[in-house]
């Protein structure tokens, strides 16, 4: 029979506690490091390739674009009247009817919106049908508009 010695026992103890002491050090050394890149700023955002005046007045939102075709907008500019928009939108589908939702942006010559986006408004739309999505600014500074248009939720 074999006995263990103290020596025996006290080998596993001590590389026991060297890994617990290295561990130890490795997390203070990591936190250290981290500190030193708290003073960096987050990433920025990437640049917009589309220039804003070539971002388009409608646009066709989660994959509706193939099944909807518009005609040119119709502006109503009344001196001291908030500007109106009369859009025509046509259901590109043979048979399906399309239940849709649209909203309107209103924005000034700089391209910034003059008021609160718009609501969502429903509509439904027959197949090879034209129907005209319409809206008013609230706002006598806007001067310009944008359309979405997106599948019914």
């Amino acid at each position: 029979m074999h006995t263990h010695s103290t020596n025996d026992l006290e080998a596993p103890v001590r590389r026991s506690i060297r890994a617990i002491a290295l561990g130890a050090i490795s997390v203070a050394a990591l936190s250290l490091a981290s500190c030193k890149t708290s003073d960096k700023p987050p990433p920025g955002a990437m640049a917009d390739p589309v220039l804003i005046e070539n971002y388009p007045s409608v646009v066709a939102l989660e994959g509706l674009q193939p099944y909807i075709g518009v005609s040119a907008p119709v502006e109503t500019r009344t001196p001291g009247e908030p500007l109106a928009v009369q859009v025509p939108v046509r259901a590109l589908t043979n048979g399906a009817e399309l239940n849709v939702q649209y909203r309107f942006f209103w924005l000034n010559d700089q391209q910034v919106p003059v008021q609160e986006e718009g609501e969502w408004r429903y509509m439904r739309m027959p197949a090879r049908s034209q129907v005209f999505m319409s809206g008013n600014a609230l706002d006598t500074r806007a001067t310009r508009w944008r359309l979405e248009i997106r599948p019914a939720r």
